[in-house]
C-alpha cells in the first residue's frame, strides 16, 4: 500500500508539473487578499531551504508545492519535509485550516482522505490531490502506530487476564487438595479409633470380671443360705430340747404328786 501510493505522488508530481502553467492561470484576483508566507525553512535549519507555507496551508500542502516547483519525486522526501514544516508551523503558533485536516467535526482518517484525493483527481484538482495524499500517507503512519501500541496494550490485559485466572486455579487446587487431605486424616483417625487393639483386650478382660463376681455373689448367696439352714435347724433343734425338757418336767411332777 506505502508503494502504490508512493506511486501515486510520484505521478501526481508529474502531473502537476505538466500543468503549471494552468496553475498559473488561477491567480487570486485583486479582490482576493493575497496569500502571506507564514513559515519558511532556512538553509541552516532543514535540507529543504526556502520551503514555506503560505496561509490557508497546512505542512503537506506546503510540502506538495515545494516538491512541484524543485521537481521531488521521491514520497520519503516529500513527507519529511511535510513533518518539518507542519512543526514550523505549530511553532510559529499556526493552526492548519480545519478544511484540510477535518472531515466534518472529527480529523479526517486515511482512508478519508485518500477518498477525498480521489475526488479531487476527478475534479482535475491536482495540488489539492497530492496534498492529501501526502496527508493520508503521514496519518497512515500515525495510525499505524496508534493500531501498534492498542495492539500491544490489549495483549498485555490478556496477559493479565489469564494470568489471575491461572492464579486462582492454582488456588481452588489447592483448596481442593487441602479438604481431601483433612477427609484423609479424619477417616484414618476413625479407623484406628475402630481397630484399637486395647478395646477388645479390656471387653475381654471385662467378661471374666463379670463371671467371677457374679460366681462371688451366687457363691456368698449360698452361703449366706447354707448359713441361714444351720440356725433354723440349731433352732429347731434347741425348740425341740426345750419342749422335750417341760414335757420331762411336767411328767415328773406328775410323777411325783402320786
Amino acid at each position: 500500500m506505502l508503494r502504490f501510493t508512493a506511486t501515486i505522488v510520484t505521478t501526481l508530481c508529474l502531473l502537476v508539473s505538466a500543468q503549471a502553467d494552468d496553475a498559473l492561470a488561477d491567480a487570486p484576483s485583486a479582490d482576493e487578499a493575497p496569500p502571506v508566507m507564514l513559515v519558511q525553512l532556512q538553509q541552516e535549519q532543514s535540507q529543504f531551504p526556502g520551503a514555506h507555507v503560505m496561509s490557508g496551508e497546512d505542512g503537506a500542502a506546503g510540502a506538495f508545492r515545494f516538491g512541484e516547483q524543485n521537481g521531488m519525486q521521491d514520497a520519503a522526501q516529500l513527507m519529511a519535509l511535510a513533518r518539518e514544516l507542519q512543526a514550523a508551523m505549530e511553532g510559529a503558533g499556526h493552526k492548519a485550516p480545519a478544511e484540510l485536516t477535518h472531515c466534518g467535526k472529527r480529523p479526517c482518517s486515511a482512508g478519508k482522505l485518500r477518498k477525498r484525493a480521489e475526488q479531487n483527481r476527478k475534479d482535475e484538482l491536482y495540488d489539492a490531490m497530492g496534498a492529501d495524499v501526502l496527508r493520508a500517507l503521514l496519518k497512515k503512519g500515525l495510525e499505524e502506530q496508534v493500531r501498534l501500541v492498542v495492539l500491544v496494550v490489549l495483549v498485555v490485559l490478556v496477559l493479565l487476564v489469564l494470568l489471575v485466572l491461572l492464579v486462582l486455579l492454582v488456588l481452588l487446587v489447592l483448596l481442593v487438595l487441602l479438604v481431601l487431605l483433612v477427609l484423609l486424616v479424619l477417616l484414618v483417625l476413625l479407623l484406628l479409633t475402630l481397630l484399637r487393639p486395647g478395646d477388645g483386650a479390656a471387653d475381654a478382660r471385662a467378661e471374666p470380671r463379670v463371671g467371677q463376681s457374679g460366681a462371688a455373689a451366687a457363691a456368698r448367696g449360698e452361703g449366706a443360705g447354707g448359713r441361714a439352714q444351720g440356725r433354723a435347724a440349731q433352732e429347731g433343734r434347741g425348740s425341740g430340747h426345750g419342749r422335750v425338757g417341760r414335757a420331762r418336767r411336767r411328767g415328773g411332777g406328775g410323777l411325783g404328786g402320786v
